[in-house]
């Protein structure tokens, strides 16, 4: 679960931007050099909708050598596989004004938005739009809200089950 900072967003009249790979808000335009990992190589924008409530936001996902924050990318030798094979997973969405149960569960990671790497490894970022896809979690997820709405237009007319 990640940190309430309701005593920064409350006091800013605009919704965050987007969120870092910690789920601290941003505000500004979405930029590579912006992520919270200042070593990063790999960086992405990747749209993420909260299981509880369905609430989308944008979040960053980064990637360096030596590695760190594993888990985001599956164990992957870089950003690149991960979104290659579907792997990404940013856990928890941000902790922003949506469902309360949200913030303990996980969100599903949708489309990639942006992708970005600094192919030497430091200085200039380059985009590369390839990477700019839908993940796999976005069949999941409209596949659980077409069961959600056949459930409950068949809770709308409780004799239909007996036909």
């Amino acid at each position: 679960m990640f940190n309430d900072y309701g005593d920064i967003t409350d006091r800013i009249a605009e919704p965050p931007t987007w969120f870092d790979e910690h789920g601290v808000p941003r505000y500004g335009d979405f930029e590579p050099h912006n992520v919270a990992n200042i070593y990063a190589v790999e960086v992405a924008l990747v749209e993420v909708a909260c299981q509880g409530c369905r609430q989308r936001f944008h979040v960053a996902f980064s990637f360096h050598v030596p590695r760190g924050l594993e888990e985001m990318v599956g164990n992957c030798s870089s950003l690149a596989e991960a979104i290659r094979k579907g792997l990404l997973w940013y856990g928890d969405p941000p902790n922003y004004n949506h469902c309360r149960s949200g913030v303990a569960d996980t969100c599903y990671e949708l489309r990639v938005l942006q992708y970005w790497s600094r192919p030497a490894g430091f200085g200039k970022w380059v985009r590369d739009s390839k990477l700019e896809i839908d993940l796999p979690d976005t069949q999941v997820l409209a596949e659980y809200d077409r069961q959600f709405e056949v459930a409950r237009i068949i809770s709308l007319f409780p004799d239909i089950r007996s036909r």
